[in-house]
């Protein structure tokens, strides 16, 4: 960055307290450009769902900065004494033990999700802890992860048995739901993306009894 021309990319929000259902989150003004995980381009957005997020920004010298904000409002996502931290969902990267569920102050949080793309806010989900046991585990590979124009996945399958693909955004919108029969033991994929806009997605997998997700980013 040149010397002197700094860019702050601090996160606001008109709901602190979460006396609201709907929180307005907005970064700086009067900056180039915006780039928010949920494929916003505007200085404001506004979400009613809590969970992680964070924004990159551009001011007219081609700075670059990036913050992060955490929406606590919901019961769910505290922990801690008073409930004053942020449950998040660590992917340990090990196959005996895939997930830890991890309790952080809010910066830490921030902090957290900012630097470990497949960690997520929140409780472990139900069909990542079968994960953990041996038996319900899907063998999975999805790449490039940041994907580009197109992601490749590999996975355990079943001949003859049915599968399902599904792609979320971090609202929960649901972007890809795919449905088919595999026809070998182990399905490759490639999957077109070019009109998906920047930011962080969920990938989900059920083969036959068996379930894998893992976080995508653009």
């Amino acid at each position: 960055m040149p010397a002197g021309l700094p860019v702050s990319s601090t996160i606001t929000t008109d709901n602190p307290n979460c006396s609201q259902s709907v929180s307005q989150l907005c970064a700086p003004a009067n900056l180039q450009s915006y780039l928010w995980n949920t494929g916003a381009t505007t200085q404001c957005i506004t979400t009613s769902v809590s969970g992680g997020y964070y924004v990159i920004v551009t001011n007219a010298s081609g700075c670059q900065q990036s913050s992060p904000f955490i929406v606590n409002c919901s019961q769910e996502l505290r922990c801690g004494n008073n409930g004053k931290k942020i449950l998040v969902c660590h992917a340990t990267g090990s196959a005996s033990n895939q997930y830890n569920q991890l309790c952080l102050s809010v910066s830490g949080a921030e902090n957290h999700i900012l630097h470990h793309p497949n960690d997520y806010i929140g409780t472990c989900r139900p069909q990542q802890a079968k994960e953990l046991l041996n038996t319900h585990a899907l063998q999975l590979s999805a790449y490039p992860n940041p994907v580009s124009d197109k992601l490749n996945l590999a996975f355990e399958s079943e001949a003859g048995s049915n599968y399902k693909i599904t792609l979320t955004d971090v609202t929960g919108r649901t972007i890809l739901d795919i449905k088919d029969k595999a026809e070998v033991e182990f399905t490759e994929l490639t999957l077109p993306m070019p009109e998906l806009s920047p930011g962080i997605y969920y990938l989900k997998i059920v083969s036959g009894d068996k379930t894998a997700g893992l976080t995508i980013r653009k």
